[in-house]
């Protein structure tokens, strides 16, 4: 938490125009608004540790313009797989950090309490608990991003989506794989299968 909140502190809100500004405006009032409502959901269940709902400042020529919304970071000592921050996505600058007994079949109870997600990391030097726990979400997402030591330097980040890869997932996530490479270039193709002479099938396929 407090590294985080070390790196939460150097973010600068406001228009990305400006060099010094790291983090923009969300995309309209109303999601603004769903993202202050969020906020307080979470507030029935976790601690902010880091942000305010309300508060931002905010680096713009245009004061009133832009729909600004700083980073806030919850921690909860005991997370439930009932808590609404697990049925509730909030789109914007808002993360929870969950303690949890260290066992990777908790970790994996948790993540899937989320009931689908296009991606999620695992980030270990311990094998036999990237294994269960790979294993344990793998079900509930489209992609497992896994990350150690060995490659933490030259690491792509989780939301990096590679050419012959799916992106999508089950549940909540929505399903599609419309940018899964030669697998989303199936949605506008027509499969047909073909019989006869061997001959004339290799005549007419190549």
């Amino acid at each position: 938490i407090e590294k985080l909140s070390e790196r939460l502190e150097g973010i600068k809100v406001g228009d990305p125009r400006k060099d010094e500004v790291t983090m923009g405006p969300v995309a309209t009032k109303e999601q603004q608004k769903s993202v202050r409502e969020g906020i307080a959901l979470f507030e029935k269940h976790a601690k902010i540790v880091f942000g305010d709902r309300e508060k931002v400042n905010v680096i713009t020529d245009h004061p009133g313009k832009g729909f600004f919304q700083s980073p806030v970071l919850f921690h909860t000592d005991s997370p439930s797989p009932s808590d609404a921050m697990h049925a509730h996505e909030v789109f914007g600058p808002v993360s929870t950090v969950m303690s949890y007994d260290g066992s990777p079949e908790a970790a994996a109870s948790l993540v899937s309490a989320g009931g689908g997600g296009l991606v999620s990391s695992a980030y270990s030097d311990d094998k036999a608990f990237l294994k269960k726990l790979v294993l344990g979400i793998a079900p509930d997402h489209g992609r497992v991003t896994i990350g150690s030591t060995k490659i933490a330097g030259q690491a792509i980040p989780p939301g990096l989506v590679l050419p012959t890869m799916v992106h999508g997932g089950p549940g909540r996530a929505g399903g599609g794989e419309e940018l899964g490479g030669k697998r989303g270039l199936s949605f506008y193709m027509q499969r047909t299968a073909l019989q006869g002479d061997r001959a004339l099938l290799d005549l007419i396929t190549t």
